[in-house]
């Protein structure tokens, strides 16, 4: 159904869809229920005018959405990474292998890796 609303770049009304969806071979009624759908992930639009509800969806919507979606999560990675690298591990990793080579006592190597962690995630 939304490859009807992308080859024909049309505004259509319930009638119309359904006239539409036939010749694509869906059931008449399942039409209802597959626009509902379409609407409900923002694949289709829905707008009431006066007393009739239009419906369409155009090809390069999809295309702009993902392009403002990939954008956003960019600057948050930038973000994240901007507050990870701010974050000062250089005195923290120098303490972790001093203590690491200190020898096989756990105890003894736990004490700076919660150091570590402690200075990393708070």
């Amino acid at each position: 159904m939304l490859s009807m609303f992308h080859s024909s770049r049309a505004v259509y009304n319930m009638k119309d869809v359904e006239r539409e969806s036939m010749r694509l071979g869906i059931i008449s009624n399942a039409v209802k229920d597959v626009l509902k759908e379409l609407i409900c992930d923002d694949l289709v639009h829905e707008d009431k005018v006066g007393v009739s509800t239009y419906y369409w969806s155009f090809p390069g919507e999809a295309g702009s959405k993902k392009r403002t979606e990939l954008a956003g999560l960019r600057q948050q990675t930038a973000l994240l990474r901007s507050q990870v690298l701010g974050r000062s591990v250089g005195p923290c990793v120098g303490t972790y292998v001093a203590g690491s080579s200190s020898g096989s006592d756990t105890a003894c190597r736990a004490g700076p890796y919660t150091a570590c962690r402690a200075t990393l995630y708070n």
